[in-house]
Parts: structure tokens; sequence; C-alpha cells
């Protein structure tokens, strides 16, 4: 690289200039934050676990690891205030791929507001990029504890679609779909449901929530755990995209409907309800639909898929680092 860290941190000075912060951002040891929020998150990406440079845009890459975060605030009912970047760039990295970075989250942070005061930038042999974030709940925080028996539980637009562009981008001819580019797109570029939450809690109580990054049934788990109750999931009423899947989805629903139940990193919101939900008026509003899919119980989980009964242990579900080492 041409530019030096300061070099660096001026120009991502210059480019987050139209984000003021609410209080002291860029330029000094800490932030300074006049109305932080209550709501903190983290998360990081690093090539060759959750991304392979080569075969990803970086400002798609920047777009995705701020969204990842705005998720997260999104489902703790939450509206973000500002974030904290760290990058670790490797010695071959050059100016145009750090600002085509750059590009992207500066563009996801223009989209949903989020100022950026401060961070680190270091070198690494290996690509990483860590956001921290803060947020302030619209209400109270929703919390996965909150969820009770007899609770709707409901998810946000299409689950699977992530999980299915990672197998293209893996092995393109893997499985047949009729529009690569919608999974491509789904997997690469998420979207925080902020919008949504914020109807979702002027309208309705919402008695927990989580976004699905480790897959529905591993997140669904964790509200369970959360709760100390159980659950029933009609895996056949998960939302999938089955017109962007076309004919194939018609052989083999059973593979997509299980796809769409483990596959992770699709960042909608799984939540819950005692009260039914007017999705037609929450799609009216938000531009994104909602799915009831399945009740929280006492105890016990259970998995129907139409006339059949399956338990979790008959899924392979969610990704986790370090197991099996």
């Amino acid at each position: 690289m041409k530019m030096n860290e300061f070099e660096m941190i001026r120009a991502i000075r210059e480019m987050f200039s139209d984000l003021p912060v609410r209080g002291t951002g860029i330029g000094d040891d800490a932030a300074v934050l006049h109305h932080p929020g209550s709501l903190l998150t983290t998360d990081t990406m690093v090539d060759g676990v959750h991304f392979i440079l080569d075969k990803t845009d970086l400002a798609d890459l920047g777009y995705k690891v701020m969204a990842v975060n705005l998720s997260d605030i999104a489902a703790m009912g939450g509206y973000p205030d500002a974030a904290l970047l760290t990058l670790g760039l490797p010695k071959p990295f050059t100016d145009a791929q750090f600002l085509r970075l750059m590009t992207g989250i500066h563009d996801s942070a223009i989209l949903y507001r989020c100022a950026l005061a401060g961070g680190d930038i270091v070198r690494s042999d290996t690509l990483f990029i860590t956001v921290a974030m803060t947020g302030h709940p619209i209400k109270e925080p929703i919390l996965r504890s909150g969820a009770k028996p007899g609770d709707i539980i409901y998810i946000s637009n299409k689950v699977g679609d992530s999980a299915l562009g990672l197998k293209l981008l893996q092995a393109p001819h893997s499985v047949k779909v009729k529009s690569a580019n919608y999974f491509l797109s789904r997997h690469f570029c998420p979207s925080p449901r902020l919008k949504l939450i914020e109807y979702l809690t002027e309208h309705y109580i919402i008695r927990s929530c989580i976004d699905i990054s480790d897959g529905v049934l591993a997140d669904l788990q964790h509200i369970a755990e959360e709760s100390g109750t159980g659950y029933f999931l009609e895996m056949n009423e998960l939302p999938v995209s089955a017109e962007e899947i076309g004919k194939e989805f018609e052989k083999d629903p059973f593979f997509f409907y299980t796809l769409a139940a483990t596959g992770g990193e699709d960042y909608e919101l799984l939540f819950t309800s005692e009260q039914s939900i007017d999705s037609a008026a929450v799609y009216e509003h938000t531009g994104v639909s909602v799915t009831p899919v399945g009740r929280i119980l006492e105890s016990g989980y259970r998995i129907g898929y139409f006339e059949k009964e399956f338990s979790p242990s008959d899924f392979k579900t969610g990704f986790r680092h370090f197991e099996g080492e």
C-alpha cells in the first residue's frame, strides 16, 4: 500500500464527515458520545473463515460487516448510534482495495444512519474487519429470554437464501436455481430489519427476538434455552424463495426446507408474540413480510414437516467456531 496508517485514517475521516457523531468522533484517543446507547454489539469477519477474498467484492464485504452488527441492534429492538472499526490489512492489500472496502462500509452506514466514531488499523497476515456498534432501544430492549408458552413464532421475509447463495459461490453447479444472482446477493448483502422492528414495537408486544445468523433451528433453540421453554416449529411453513429457486423446489422441497431451517447468515428476525400480527399491514408499512411458523411450548423441542415429526438432533444445525478441533 502507498497510504500509511495516518493517511488511511484521514481518508476514513473525510469519507464519513457526512455522518456526524453525537459528540466527538475520530481524532482523539477515544470517542465521546453525548447520548450513548445502552445496546452494544460486535462482529468480526476473517478471510478464509467468513469469506473468501478472491471471490468477494470488497464493497459487499464492507457493507456486510456493518449489516450484521446493525442486525444485532435490530434484534434487540433498537436503532444504531455509532460504530468503531478495526481493520487488519495484509501486506499485499492495495490502496484501491482499501478504498473499495471503505466504500461498502460507508454505503451501509449512510443507508442506516450509523456514524463512525473511531477505530484502529493494523498490519495483519490475514485480512480481518471488526465492527463494534452502539445503539439505543426504541422502547425496552427485546431479549431472547422473554418468550412465553403460547407465543406465536414469527420469521421475517425469507430464510435459506444466504445458504443457497453460499452453495452457489462454493460450487456453482451444485444446485440448480432459477435466479442465482438473487441468492448470491442475499448472501453478500443482507438487509438489517431496523424499519420492521420499529414498526413492530410500535404496534405489538414483541416478547423475544433474535436475528438469524446461525440458522432458524439453532437460533430458535437459543430463545427456548434462554426463556426456559420448548417449541414446535412447522418446517413446511418456513418462508422460502420457491419462485426464485424454480423447478428444483418442486422436485425436492424437503431439501430446500431443511436448508431454510439449518442454513445461517440470513439475518432475518425470528421473534415471538402472544398477539396475532397483521402480516398484510406490516408489509404495507415496512415492505417486509412476516410469517407465523410455530408456537412456544412449555417444554420439548418438536419439528413438524407435514405429517412427519422430527427432533433437532435429526438435523445438522448452524456453524460453530472451534467445533471439532
